[in-house]
């Protein structure tokens, strides 16, 4: 099963994740997109193009979502998959990487060289072949294949450099706050 958390807009390219999905023809696939949209004309496009996606994909919109229920829903899926035209950061590639979610995402993030890392895959987002590979091999990957990607993402997103130095601002601020409290 795989998951979208985040806006849903033209700038991050859901249109392109149907299009992927429109090439997958084996095992069964749910695509399930939590978040805002407010581009009513963006919206109806996908919807159309959600009745074009073969019989074995499912996709569902539930709107947004209050932060409090992102862990539990994260802890459903199999692939977060974002392919964003650009990310700046993107709070919810960090929630999934914690949770032990590999990522499929475009490559205009900071998050790079996932799959040296074995979190998952960082591709061009004009690359739809390399995409479908990712979700076809995604389908048929065995629990063995599956575990070293979910411990791969725990460790890239432990071991990163801006996940690390966020930690130590919040850590710097708690401290600050603590001792002002005194």
């Amino acid at each position: 099963s795989i998951v979208y958390i985040g806006r849903v807009s033209v700038i991050k390219n859901i249109g392109f994740a149907f299009d992927v999905l429109q090439c997958i023809d084996s095992g069964e696939i749910q695509f399930d997109i939590y978040g805002p949209c407010t581009e009513a004309a963006y919206l109806e496009t996908l919807h159309e193009k959600m009745k074009t996606l073969p019989s074995n994909v499912k996709v569902a919109f539930y709107g947004d979502i209050a932060h409090s229920e992102v862990p539990d829903i994260l802890l459903k899926y199999d692939l977060f998959f974002s392919p964003s035209k650009s990310e700046n950061f993107g709070h919810s590639l960090i929630e999934a990487l914690s949770h032990g979610i590999p990522l499929l995402i475009g490559d205009n993030t900071p998050w790079k060289g996932l799959p040296s890392k074995f979190a998952g895959w960082d591709l061009p987002v004009d690359d739809k072949s390399a995409f479908v590979s990712v979700v076809e091999s995604m389908v048929n990957m065995d629990n063995e294949e599956f575990q070293k990607l979910h411990y791969g993402a725990l460790s890239y997103i432990q071991t990163h450099e801006l996940f690390c130095s966020v930690m130590e601002l919040n850590e710097k601020m708690f401290q600050q706050i603590f001792a002002e409290s005194k």
